[in-house]
């Protein structure tokens, strides 16, 4: 006999659906439990309450889990023994929290260069009334991403490389709710000089390293002048240079 899991629902305080800080507590729930008669699973008739930690790197490439007592991503089959839920205000819950957490290598739980996404999956095992012992597991929650602290910020400033000491790059950046990039300030240095790029909207105005100026609307756009124009010097049209 078989108990009933449902897939656990991921969340975090302040963050929207599939994206959380790996910095914060996250907070899984997997209720109702059912035993095969139709019994609700509390903590009094559980012998194993358990949640497991999946990551996958890549949309192709295998399934991992999180062996906390080895501190180390194995192969997701079998699962390993898994971290505790809890059961509180009749629910299961569990508190996954990355922050501090290292693999036995040395490199955080929530890998700064995975470009995949996180899951998780509760396992129970129980007695029932006539004695019998019963398993149950769910399927995997929605995929999450973590999110390393700042990657979460809509507009800041980014400094390459970090060290500000060596700079060669610095960006003022704002992004939109879904957290891509809609307007930067970018001001650069390479071997030959000094640049400053401004970009929203699909255009872009630049005053590239030896001195130059381009502007370049977005698509079909115009650059519209208000006001007077004065050129002096040449002017080129379309490769045909007029004074």
């Amino acid at each position: 006999m078989a108990i009933t899991v449902p897939q656990p629902a991921v969340s975090q305080d302040g963050a929207g659906p599939g994206a959380f800080s790996a910095a914060k507590a996250i907070t899984l729930t997997c209720s109702p439990v059912t035993l095969a008669d139709g019994t609700t699973l509390d903590a009094q008739h559980a012998s194993k309450s358990t949640y497991v930690l999946y990551r996958q790197s890549t949309s192709s490439s295998a399934l991992e889990a999180w062996n906390s007592a080895a501190k180390s991503w194995q192969a997701s089959d079998p699962p390993p023994a898994g971290d505790p839920l809890f059961f509180k205000d009749g629910l299961w819950t569990g508190i996954l929290v990355g922050a501090g957490q290292k693999d036995s290598s040395g490199k955080p739980l929530f890998d700064p260069g995975l470009t995949g996404s996180y899951s998780v999956a509760c396992f129970f095992a129980a007695t029932d009334a006539a004695g019998a012992t019963e398993l149950g597991s769910s399927s995997r929650s929605q995929p999450f991403a973590a999110l390393q602290p700042g990657a979460d910020n809509r507009g800041g400033l980014s400094i390459v490389p970090q060290d500000p000491t060596q700079a060669t790059q610095v960006q003022l950046f704002l992004k939109d709710a879904s957290l891509a990039t809609q307007a930067t300030v970018t001001l650069a240095s390479t071997a030959t000089g000094y640049s400053l790029t401004l970009a929203a909207g699909g255009a872009t105005v630049e005053l590239d390293e030896a001195g130059g100026i381009s502007l370049t609307p977005a698509g079909s756009r115009t650059v519209y002048v208000a006001g007077q124009l004065e050129i002096v010097g040449s002017l080129s049209l379309n490769g045909v240079v007029t004074t």
